[in-house]
């Protein structure tokens, strides 16, 4: 038989959000490298300041890790896509997540594959995945009318 209920929550997330009840945790759940990406040549000096005092912030949490590149790679492996849009909570780090995204896909994925396919920023930013839902949501609903009308 199969697991029962939601999967466990990453230990990593469990230990940030605090352990009300004081279940052991999880040590032999994989844990990935953090990655520090290289600090884009477009900042200001003001930019180039908050980038050096969030990068290591970031990568205490865990935030950006091996993972990703990881799951992007394999994307591009099986897929070929020409584009990966980034949307949701990860565009509001794009300045932190797009170089490391990209030489993390270099690295491990086919080199073709890898050159040819665009990462990019979704243009609704953090709003992508409410819109998606919405626009999904109301396109089954189109069809539903539709099937009852004929």
């Amino acid at each position: 038989m199969g697991n029962r209920g939601p999967a466990p929550t990453p230990t990593v997330i469990r230990k940030a959000e605090g352990n009300p009840g004081k279940r052991p945790f999880n040590d032999r759940e994989p844990q990935p490298r953090a990655i520090r990406p290289k600090m884009p040549k477009h900042l200001d000096p003001r930019a180039k300041k908050e980038w050096k005092r969030l990068c290591p912030m970031l990568e205490r949490l865990h935030v950006l890790t091996e993972a990703d590149g990881i799951a992007l790679a394999n994307l591009v492996n099986v897929f070929n896509p020409e584009m990966i849009v980034i949307g949701g909570g990860v565009s509001a780090a794009w300045e932190l997540f797009a170089g490391c995204a990209r030489a993390e896909v270099m690295k491990r994925a086919f080199s073709v594959p890898a050159q040819r396919c665009q990462i990019v920023r979704a243009a609704c930013g953090d709003d992508a995945g409410l819109l998606g839902a919405a626009w999904l949501a109301f396109d089954r609903a189109r069809n539903d009318i539709k099937a009852i009308s004929l």
